[in-house]
């Protein structure tokens, strides 16, 4: 059920975005991405598992959720990644599903649960929460600053990588062309 309300958040973000642009509408619609964020998830949510659930690593700190928020508030991005991880796994699934799908349920499946029976604790899954947290206790984990997400919102940086990557592109370019 996670992964199916992930891909209708996708879905129903891109048919915004087009029907804004359509209408001429001056919004901006981004998509954030993140990755495991250490909000309390955890403690909240309704496991069905045997194991106490958990979130993969990294887990990143929930300020840099806030960061990329408040950054697509001010500047026309289409996404932003919070967390390198994320990205990887996007890129990376493209390519090589089958790969991808392998390490899927062979190393994220099971870095999802601790090595713990599950606890008793209220969940919301019926009721909103109450504790007003916005970091979840994290004993298995070390929350940790995203530097991808902040060097990406760094327009300097991000279009710095850019002109570095064509530079590159350009210089294998013209090496291919001057061998022949």
């Amino acid at each position: 059920m996670y992964s199916a309300s992930k891909h209708a958040v996708k879905g129903f973000t891109d048919a915004l975005r087009i029907e804004l642009h359509d209408v001429g509408a001056p919004v901006s619609v981004t998509l954030i991405k993140p990755w495991a964020i250490g909000t309390p998830l955890r403690e909240h949510v309704k496991n069905y598992f045997e194991g106490e659930a958990t979130l993969p690593p990294p887990v990143y700190d929930p300020q840099e959720v806030a960061n990329a928020i408040l950054h697509a508030a001010t500047h026309r991005r289409r996404d932003i990644f919070v967390g390198g991880a994320g990205l990887f796994t996007s890129i990376f699934s493209k390519p090589m599903p089958r790969v991808t799908d392998w390490l899927m349920k062979h190393i994220m499946w099971r870095s999802q649960f601790r090595d713990e029976p599950k606890w008793s604790h209220a969940d919301n899954l019926h009721h909103a929460g109450e504790d007003g947290n916005v970091r979840g206790e994290w004993s298995d984990r070390t929350l940790r600053p995203s530097l991808y997400t902040r060097a990406s919102l760094n327009p300097a940086v991000r279009y710095g990588a850019m002109a570095g990557a064509g530079a590159v592109a350009l210089w294998l370019l013209r090496r291919g062309i001057r061998r022949r």
